[in-house]
């Protein structure tokens, strides 16, 4: 196995200073987008005490239909589509949103959903059988969460670590990319901390309170608002809300990320 690529910075600020860094995106980072695209033009990218952050969204049948033009227009650039769950499920607008985000110049990938009753080689064919990643695409996300009994009652790290590790060495190993886990700090505290230091997180932690994030240095994405407001989706039953989320980096930095980086 190659040795894990680490990105580089320009610059290694102190903690007090990136802390201070991310607390000011969270609040004004929204509100660029939208004072930009008044102005006619479009924020790209944020950069804050020499470091660089892309905003992008994540995405499931929950949108409803996707304008992603219309998203890019207001400054997404990424987009991580909700593909399977467990062995058996395969998110109906999987398909068209994953090729539409891909058209309309977002840098793509695709996210399964992990269920815990299941062994993890499963689900990691099952999701296989389904998306196809090339080498310019985000790599694979499994995405791993408490739900329903397992909120109250987690499953012991004995029996999920090696079915996740199953797992995160089939994607790499069929993907030729470093596979990437979303969490919480509790998920994360509970399963993958001094674990899994081969893959790449993405955290989930809404609101300003950057001091729960397990470790400034290690986040490769950020996912910081679930109830943000954009246009460019909708239709019957659809949710009026979408996730937001930050690529730690700039956008030279996101279109190389997951080039064959196992």
């Amino acid at each position: 196995m190659k040795k894990k690529r680490r990105r580089t910075r320009k610059k290694k600020p102190q903690k007090k200073k990136i802390i201070s860094a991310i607390l000011f995106l969270v609040v004004v980072g929204t509100l660029l987008v939208f004072f930009s695209k008044e102005k006619g033009h479009v924020v790209e990218e944020l950069n804050v005490d020499n470091i660089s952050f892309v905003r992008g969204v994540d995405v499931s049948r929950y949108q409803g239909d996707i304008d992603f033009k219309a998203l890019y227009d207001q400054s997404i650039r990424f987009s991580f589509i909700k593909a399977t769950e467990g062995i058996e499920y395969l998110d109906p607008k999987y398909v068209d949103n994953f090729k539409n985000s891909k058209e309309a110049g977002l840098k793509t990938g695709a996210y399964h959903f992990y269920r815990f009753e299941t062994s993890g080689e499963d689900q990691a064919k099952y999701f296989i059988r389904n998306v196809n990643l090339e080498a310019g695409d985000l790599p694979p996300v499994i995405d791993l969460e408490y739900y329903g009994q397992y909120t109250k009652n987690p499953m012991s790290p004995n029996t999920v670590i090696p079915e996740l590790r199953k797992m995160v060495d089939i994607f790499r190993d069929h993907y030729k990319k470093t596979p990437i886990i979303y969490t919480n700090k509790y998920v994360y505290n509970h399963y993958l901390k001094d674990n899994f230091e081969d893959v790449d997180f993405w955290y989930r932690e809404i609101g300003t309170d950057f001091a729960y994030m397990p470790n400034e240095e290690k986040w490769t994405f950020w996912q910081y608002d679930d109830m943000a407001e954009l246009e460019g989706y909708g239709g019957p039953g659809a949710s009026k809300y979408i996730d937001l989320n930050y690529f730690y980096g700039d956008l030279d930095d996101l279109e190389e990320y997951g080039r064959n980086n196992s």
